[in-house]
């Protein structure tokens, strides 16, 4: 029961991606909620899922011009 558990967090922390491709943590980026990008990179949301673009949340920070 346990896994199913930790899979589910997993989910909901890495997200189905809306229709462009982007995560829960892409929109946090382009959003620019910080608090929202506490929460998610602490609970280990995936850096590096691209959207349909082919731009993971590290590139995607660069194009919003976001600093952190």
């Amino acid at each position: 029961m346990q896994a199913k558990f930790d899979f589910s967090i997993s989910n909901l922390f890495n997200g189905s991606p809306d229709s462009e491709g982007d995560t829960p943590l892409h929109d946090a980026i382009s959003k620019k909620r910080d608090d929202m990008l506490t929460l998610l990179l602490d609970h280990n949301a995936d850096i590096m899922l691209t959207n349909n673009n082919g731009f993971n949340a590290l590139h995607h920070t660069a194009l919003r011009g976001n600093p952190r």
